[in-house]
């Protein structure tokens, strides 16, 4: 029997290429992750204040891009505590929440490229799965930047209970 084709213009299941595209990604994550980082340092603009180092920087960007990578590729569900980790370590690192709000659009941004750029060098991924991959991208982002916040209002409260 043959296979349908489906509205990607690819044989077979439309989550395959995807999942065969995200699997890929996963085995050059470190490397995406430098590159998100390097990103975001270039684009958010905190005022110069310079709080998170780049080693912490690149390590929650590899560690948020294999979350969401993972959770894409429907291997685990998004991780909270991932989030909910880094949101705290910019609080005790003082940064706003705008600046972590701006870092994560950035990154999310990046994480849409970089799967437009590889669905169109692998031919993996149609347009039509793309699209449909967009709807859990934008679902993701919400979930990430909801933990990631309620870590970062956390610690925030703890420090001003603390008196610091």
């Amino acid at each position: 029997m043959a296979e349908a084709q489906n509205n990607s213009g690819t044989t077979g299941k439309p989550a395959d290429g995807l999942a065969k595209l995200i699997a890929g990604l996963l085995e050059r994550a470190d490397e995406y992750g430098d590159a998100m980082a390097k990103r975001i340092s270039r684009e958010v603009n905190d005022s110069g204040r310079g709080c998170v180092s780049p080693e912490d920087l690149r390590a929650a960007c590899r560690a948020e891009l294999r979350n969401i990578l993972r959770a894409l590729a429907g291997q685990a569900p998004v991780d909270a505590e991932v989030g909910a980790d880094t949101g705290r370590r910019r609080a005790q690192e003082n940064v706003p929440e705008a600046t972590l709000l701006a870092g994560y659009r950035i990154g999310i941004r990046y994480v849409w490229e970089l799967l437009n750029a590889e669905a169109a060098a692998t031919g993996l991924v149609g347009p039509g799965d793309l699209v449909a991959a967009a709807s859990s991208i934008w679902a993701l982002q919400d979930a990430m930047i909801a933990s990631t916040l309620a870590g970062h209002r956390d610690a925030t409260s703890a420090r001003l209970w603390s008196g610091e």
